[in-house]
């Protein structure tokens, strides 16, 4: 917590508004469960692209 205290200040907001934005960010993130699923859907994509042509 000492770092997020000291960092806050550096990038010129409060404590709160750093963390809600470290935490907004966090959340925009897709999970490694979900990047997957996104990979396999797109190597699926390209296959059957592939196959029909």
């Amino acid at each position: 917590m000492t770092r997020l205290k000291v960092r806050a200040p550096q990038t010129g907001q409060s404590l709160q508004k750093y963390l809600l934005e470290l935490i907004t960010r966090e959340a925009q993130q897709p999970t490694l469960a979900e990047t997957a699923e996104r990979t396999q859907r797109n190597a699926r994509a390209l296959r059957e692209e592939h196959t029909s042509q």
